[in-house]
């Protein structure tokens, strides 16, 4: 009985000790657990403070932009490089999360390529976002105001459409070019060479041009103009100056900008010189095109080349007709650069020269043979009587149509369009380095900021751009 008791005794005793056991590595499991979960929670809570302080310091970076580019073209961007920004990073870093629940800060590193301002892409996002900015609101209430007059065209100072002397022509007084804010021109091979449009040239299309003057007969040359072309017009607009005009209270180094992107020569000279010829060329196609459609300009014009030639009147009316073109479209170059207007298509009481300095000058008597030379002076007086009788020139007083701007708009719109949005960077990198920086480059100035951040053996990398 005895020994009954005492097995059931030994029993009893087996079951409390393993149930002491089985308890101790429940507890023991817990606490592995739980200190499991502690180490997870605390990694989990680094990755997230981590992912947050990240995007709190890639827009702290972006909060250093440049304050000149953004008061003057609206738009952001800051220096740096990928060095700078991953010092900063670790700098924020440091000061944000440092002795923090046992995190290991391990360093940061930037990558920055591809958000160069200098990027075409980069550069036409800046400006869409300008335009849907405050700043950019304001901007659009801003005129334009008339430039002084200058008397030189073209200046002098130019050999064959190339500069001589130093930074500014030797015959011309340093006075003016303050007066007159340039003609100035680029020759330092370093400021061409890092120029956003350097190695890339863009044909001017005069069909383009012409196909534009055609569709402005009602007075509005970006009246069909949509997408990139648009916004290209009204940053223009806003910033650039013409020959003629330029934007209310800004200094700029060149003072014909609208004529650069129109051409793209590193001097204003140039510039307005290749504007000039594009805007005769531009009118001259449209005059002769009227001419041929005006009955009684063609009637009076083979009635006068017969009586030079009875026997090739067609020919040399045909020679009447390129020249009177011609002196009009010059007529017309003239008028506009006086700040006057031009219709896109001309009429009658638009024409504005006759046949009189034609038939007089010496261009007309060069293309004619001896004989028709002789013919003209022989029937000056019928000749004279008939072009009077003619009536060929028209009023030429015209209140409505295209100013000298609106033109230069045909001529801008004309070029290829990623030539003319490298030409526009061109003139704000060149402003930049007028106005605040010598050494201003936009490869050096960034529209976004990418980085990645180590902690604890992990990688967090975070990308921000202005939006």
């Amino acid at each position: 009985m005895k020994r009954s008791e005492d097995a059931m005794s030994g029993i009893t005793g087996n079951k409390r000790g393993s149930a002491a056991v089985f308890l101790a590595i429940l507890i023991v499991a817990f606490a592995a657990a739980l200190v499991v979960v502690i180490q997870v929670a605390r990694e989990l809570t680094v990755h997230s403070e981590s992912r947050a302080f990240s995007i709190v310091w890639a827009r702290g970076i972006l909060s250093e932009y440049d304050v000149y580019l953004l008061r003057d073209y609206g738009l952001m961007a800051y220096q740096g490089d990928d060095e700078q920004v991953g010092r900063k990073v670790e700098t924020y870093m440091e000061y944000s999360m440092a002795s923090r629940l046992n995190s290991k800060l391990q360093g940061a590193e930037a990558e920055l390529g591809g958000m160069e301002l200098g990027d075409p892409e980069n550069f036409r996002k800046a400006m869409k976002l300008s335009l849907g900015m405050e700043t950019g609101k304001k901007m659009l209430s801003k005129g334009r105001t008339k430039r002084p007059t200058v008397e030189d065209r073209p200046f002098t100072g130019v050999t064959d459409g190339t500069f001589v002397g130093g930074d500014v022509p030797e015959s011309m007084a340093q006075e003016k070019v303050e007066t007159f804010e340039g003609y100035r021109y680029i020759s330092n091979p370093v400021i061409l060479r890092t120029l956003p449009s350097h190695g890339h040239q863009g044909r001017f299309s005069g069909s383009r041009a012409r196909e534009i003057l055609k569709d402005s007969r009602s007075g509005d040359v970006l009246s069909g103009v949509a997408g990139n072309a648009a916004m290209d017009m009204l940053f223009i607009s806003n910033n650039l100056g013409s020959h003629l005009y330029g934007p209310d209270g800004k200094k700029s180094y060149f003072r014909n900008e609208w004529e650069y992107v129109a051409a793209g020569k590193p001097s204003d000279p140039q510039n307005l010189g290749a504007v000039q010829r594009r805007l005769f060329l531009l009118r001259n196609a449209v005059n002769l095109a009227y001419l041929y459609t005006d009955q009684e300009k063609m009637e009076l014009t083979l009635s006068i080349a017969e009586v030079i030639s009875p026997g090739a009147g067609p020919a040399v009316q045909l020679i009447l007709l390129e020249l009177w073109a011609a002196a009009e479209s010059y007529k017309d170059v003239e008028t506009l650069l006086d700040d006057g207007r031009v219709p896109a298509m001309k009429t009658k009481e638009t024409w504005q020269t006759d046949l009189k300095g034609i038939l007089e000058g010496d261009a007309f008597r060069g293309k004619l043979g001896e004989e028709g030379r002789k013919a003209l002076d022989e029937n000056a007086e019928t000749i004279g009587e008939m072009s009077e009788a003619g009536g060929a020139g028209g009023s030429g007083s015209i209140r409505d149509g295209l100013t000298y701007e609106d033109h230069l708009k045909m001529l801008i719109l004309a070029v290829d369009e990623r030539v003319r949005l490298l030409r526009i960077m061109d003139i704000v990198q060149i402003n930049m380095k007028y106005r605040y920086y010598r050494d201003f480059n936009m490869d050096e100035y960034y529209t976004g900021v990418r980085f990645t951040v180590k902690t604890n053996g992990r990688d967090y990398t975070v990308e921000e751009e202005y939006r």
